[in-house]
């Protein structure tokens, strides 16, 4: 027979082992096409900020690690920037980017 505080104890495991499972789905959000066109956007925005044509931006395959939600390369006014957007949830606005340029760094083709 199993004692009042090994049942307890499964049950907590239980407990704990699904808000883990469930939690870790439910923070999966497929993309939509709006959340890349923020995406996008929050790109160009920075280009036009820095006074920057928008003719050299395309889609790019980023090796950015925590992988890219979406990622573009710039190569446009003298310059090779590698723009990565992270999402969180249906937001897609956290930009970081990796000027090529300024590190030294030959530009990455546009396809890895």
């Amino acid at each position: 027979m199993i004692s009042k505080c090994s049942m307890i104890k499964c049950r907590i495991l239980l407990v704990i082992v699904s808000i883990v499972v469930f939690g870790c789905d439910y923070g999966k959000v497929d993309k939509t096409p709006s959340m890349e066109k923020e995406a996008k956007d929050t790109v160009l925005s920075y280009l036009e900020k820095n006074n920057l044509p928008q003719e050299g931006l395309e889609v790019f395959y980023s090796l950015a690690q925590p992988k890219a939600d979406y990622s573009y390369l710039y190569k446009g006014g003298g310059r090779c920037i590698e723009f990565i957007i992270y999402c969180s949830g249906r937001d897609c606005t956290e930009l970081r980017k990796y000027p090529y340029y300024e590190h030294g760094e030959k530009c990455p083709s546009s396809h890895r």
